[in-house]
């Protein structure tokens, strides 16, 4: 059985896209028996940036308090075989969404914000960057719910 390649799209790829890519494959480790490690690939991209940027030193916290370390993450600017290899690409906003929908409209049934997708049609994931903790906590907050409710949809989709 080939891979399911889910692709996480946001802005810069220094906050909301790491985090969750990270809380995913966390959850996805935490199935244990139940997954094959190559059963699903996560990774994550931004619309407006540069290759290797670290991420954000208030998305780093946040997700250490979690258990789970991201300071080795370096942003990656989104490029068509992103689009081309990814099964489901999970936007933060309608707008990310929509700006993907156009340039690749062949992909259009694989595109969604991850609200929509787990169901919560109006989520918009707010953005962090450049502010304090307390809003990267809000944040996480937003991407932990939405990635629990993520999970169970993924194992059982079967993507083509």
């Amino acid at each position: 059985m080939a891979a399911k390649n889910i692709l996480f799209v946001c802005t810069g790829n220094t906050c909301r896209s790491p985090m969750a890519s990270q809380l995913l494959l966390n959850k996805l480790q935490q199935q244990g028996e139940s997954m094959q490690a190559t059963d699903i690939q996560v990774c994550s991209a931004g619309l407006f940036t540069y290759d290797g940027l670290p991420a954000s030193a208030q998305a780093i916290e946040v997700m250490r308090e979690e258990g789970i370390d991201i300071s080795l993450h370096r942003s990656a600017l989104l490029e068509s075989s992103h689009i081309h290899d990814a099964d489901l690409i999970l936007t933060m906003t309608s707008s990310q969404r929509d700006i993907l929908i156009n340039r690749f409209p062949y992909k259009y049934l694989c595109v969604y914000t991850l609200g929509e997708f787990v169901g919560n049609e109006g989520a918009e994931v707010l953005d962090p960057y450049g502010q304090d903790l307390h809003t990267y906590r809000q944040c996480l907050g937003q991407l932990k719910l939405l990635v629990d409710r993520l999970v169970p949809k993924i194992i059982e989709l079967d993507l083509r």
